[in-house]
């Protein structure tokens, strides 16, 4: 399904991104780009705090999540979790040290590093907000 690209810039003010990562800086700068592209940007460094989150909100869309991450449950197992309670989440999951065969089949996996335009692009695309050509 496509979107005018008119009707892009409010859907994405509607649509909250959970994003998923233990390096500082690298969860800012995605977080800024999702922001400055007019989605609702909520942010996370481990599993723990993404899942407490959730537990309190209902309006996320689509988590983007590292793979490798501190604590019991890393970006795959989250994913499982997801998948499992909120069947309604769109999931795009990221590493740069997990090869494709380690994730499964029906998950988007970004391998970092990661150009930010195809963040937003991948993001915008898992959302079914693709500007019409």
């Amino acid at each position: 399904m496509t979107v005018p690209a008119t009707d892009i810039l409010a859907a994405s003010t509607r649509a909250t991104i959970l994003v998923v990562e233990d390096n500082v800086e690298l969860r800012f700068l995605v977080s800024d780009v999702l922001r400055s592209e007019g989605f609702r940007v909520v942010e996370a460094a481990t599993v723990k705090e993404a899942v407490a989150f959730l537990k309190t909100s209902n309006e996320v869309s689509l988590v983007f999540s590292d793979i490798v991450l501190p604590g019991e449950m890393d970006g795959i197992a989250f994913a499982r979790l997801l998948e499992r309670d909120y069947p309604h989440i769109k999931i795009i999951l990221t590493s740069g040290e997990v090869s494709r065969d380690a994730v499964p089949a029906n998950l988007m996996l970004m391998r970092k590093p990661y150009i930010l335009a195809r963040v937003v692009t991948e993001v915008t695309r898992a959302l079914g907000l693709e500007p019409a050509e």
